[in-house]
């Protein structure tokens, strides 16, 4: 069996953060191919239960400590020289020298890096390296300084021309490159003259369907990292721009926000008619208790899940056209778009009112996900991608 070394930027379990999500069911697809040590830098405690589930999905389980004094020097060595902040932030050349003997060790036939912070540690590495991108970090960067003021913007601004040249550079050290959107693809692949294999994420329709028996507490619901800036302004447009028009029309309608560290600003939002629950342990109950599910999301890169698990769980979704770049939906068939409060306002409204266009659109999606967006289907061509580089 084909001897895989796979590196990742954090511990992939639990899954709270889309990173964590795409890697860990990458993982579980290739454990059924490969001989797999999966090597997880990181600097939070893991759970006895997280690190044994993640250890009966792999050959050989390693945790290398990057610690916040390493990450402390990277970012001040960051402020002196070129190199992307958030690629600093996660290096340790302690943490280097103890990947390297992993390697030397297990003695894999081919590398898969999660991530370019994590492809930092085996780039220059003798085996042939797949890597995965996942994003376009500099586009990302570049729209939040887009969106941001002040110093922000300016920070946002040296990040993004940062992490574009190290993209760039670094692009040629890799034998085989994924991202997860063919707009991320289109734009990085006009940086450079390399070429990107778009692997999406998918939905484990085993685990997200529809749950007819709970009972719908909410109106239209928002779920994702709440410590992350493209979220936590779509909860502040739900809060500041959607919720004025939809109580002209609604005015009991009842709204959630939900998901893993909220801001403190996020907090604030709680009202009559705003839930804003943390963490919920079981996700699909947020999605399961409300009718639609609704993500003004505004700038960012990649693809959003959370549009994907909703339409598994029978939720129509209302969201943007940049959300939907990225996954190819139909307008008005399979999910609703607008870009401004107005339309999007006028699209929960329909939802919420007319029950067959409720079902047209709620059946349509699921079909949508089931034939487009399950893991397996995207997984098989990470597998085959890896195993064409195989020497």
């Amino acid at each position: 069996m084909t001897r895989l070394l796979v590196i990742t930027s954090r511990f992939p379990y639990p899954l709270e953060k889309g990173d964590k999500l795409r890697i860990y069911y990458q993982i579980k697809d290739l454990s059924k191919v490969f001989k797999i040590c999966l090597i997880a830098l990181n600097d939070e405690t893991v759970e006895d239960d997280s690190y044994t589930h993640i250890a009966s999905m792999v050959d050989e389980l390693h945790m290398v400590q990057v610690g916040g004094l390493s990450r402390l020097l990277g970012l001040l060595t960051a402020v002196f020289t070129k190199n992307p902040f958030q690629i600093s932030y996660f290096y340790s050349k302690k943490a280097k020298r103890s990947v390297q003997d992993i390697v030397d060790q297990f003695k894999p036939d081919l590398i898969y890096s999660h991530l370019l912070r994590a492809g930092q540690y085996v780039e220059h590495m003798k085996h042939p390296v797949y890597i995965d991108y996942m994003d376009a970090f500099s586009l990302i960067m570049k729209r939040r300084a887009a969106s941001s003021r002040w110093i922000k913007s300016l920070f946002y601004k040296v990040e993004a021309h940062r992490m574009k040249a190290h993209e760039i550079t670094s692009s040629n050290r890799y034998q085989g490159k994924a991202i997860i959107s063919k707009q991320d693809q289109q734009y990085l692949e006009s940086l450079m003259d390399s070429k990107f294999d778009v692997i999406s994420n998918g939905v484990d329709l085993e685990r997200f369907y529809p749950l007819e028996d709970v009972e719908k507490k909410y109106d239209i619901v928002f779920v994702g990292n709440m410590g992350y800036p493209p979220n936590i302004k779509a909860a502040f447009f739900i809060a500041q721009q959607l919720l004025p028009i939809l109580l002209k029309t609604k005015p009991n309608i009842k709204v959630l926000i939900a998901g893993a560290r909220p801001t403190r600003g996020v907090q604030f939002l709680a009202s009559e008619h705003i839930a804003v629950s943390g963490y919920i342990e079981d996700i699909r109950l947020a999605y399961a208790s409300s009718h639609v599910f609704v993500a003004p999301i505004f700038n960012g890169a990649g693809q959003q899940n959370k549009i994907l698990e909703s339409m598994a769980m029978g939720i129509p979704c209302v969201t943007t056209q940049l959300v939907n770049n990225a996954i190819g939906a139909s307008n008005q068939e399979s999910i609703c778009l607008a870009d401004e409060s107005e339309l999007m306002s006028k699209h929960i409204l329909e939802l919420l009112h007319n029950r067959d266009h409720y079902n047209y659109i709620r059946a349509n999606a699921f079909t949508f996900v089931q034939s487009c967006y399950t893991w397996e289907t995207q997984n098989n061509k990470l597998i085959q991608n890896l195993k064409a580089l195989k020497p």
